[in-house]
């Protein structure tokens, strides 16, 4: 067995027990032998009897099942066309759970980024919603400077009427003044004569 490749990639179980074709297995746990099916590079397709709870490079190690196996076939060797085909296969296996990882870590960017971007629209949300608030504002204060810019306008034509009243008020005044001068110079030269 090649330890190297994960339980799912290095054999398939059988639902086979030990007492299949009148032979029994009993693997050094103590539990009968499962019929599995390697599907290692060296030994493709090949059938063996192994532990039930056999996992490819954990067997060792405490608390984990023991290395039992036993070929089905002796040291016979699957050949030809029909180890080609196993081997093209467990190739295209291999490269398709590589497809699926590569695919697996692109989703987890794509979520990434999904998120970050969600984050980015959160804050342009919140940003919005300060600009809305602040153009509320300036709105209401544009409102009252508008109130205000009318108000002064009809004080400045108030104050307009009056300026024009007392213009008039100086220039008749004014009038008065020459006229009496006039008056007063016109009986001066009277009285001289």
């Amino acid at each position: 067995m090649d330890g190297g490749l994960s339980r799912s990639n290095s054999f398939t179980d059988s639902a086979s027990t030990s007492s299949f074709l009148g032979k029994k297995y009993v693997c050094r746990c103590g539990l009968d032998a499962v019929l599995r099916t390697s599907l290692t590079y060296q030994n493709m397709g090949r059938r063996f009897w192994g532990c039930p709870k056999f996992e490819v490079g954990k067997v060792g190690k405490a608390g984990n099942a023991c290395d039992f196996f036993h070929f089905l076939d002796g040291d016979e060797v699957i050949e030809g066309r029909a180890r080609d085909l196993l081997l093209r296969l467990k190739d295209k296996q291999i490269r398709l759970e590589k497809e699926i990882q590569s695919y697996k870590e692109e989703n987890e960017n794509l979520m990434a980024e999904k998120a970050k971007l969600l984050q980015e629209n959160a804050d342009l949300m919140s940003e919005n919603g300060k600009f809305l608030q602040e153009n509320g504002d300036l709105k209401v204060q544009c409102e009252a400077f508008v109130k205000n810019i009318k108000g002064l306008e009809k004080k400045v034509k108030r104050s307009e009427k009056i300026c024009v009243r007392a213009l008039i008020s100086c220039q008749i005044f004014c009038v008065v003044c020459i006229v009496c001068l006039l008056v007063s110079v016109f009986i001066g030269l009277h009285r001289l004569h």
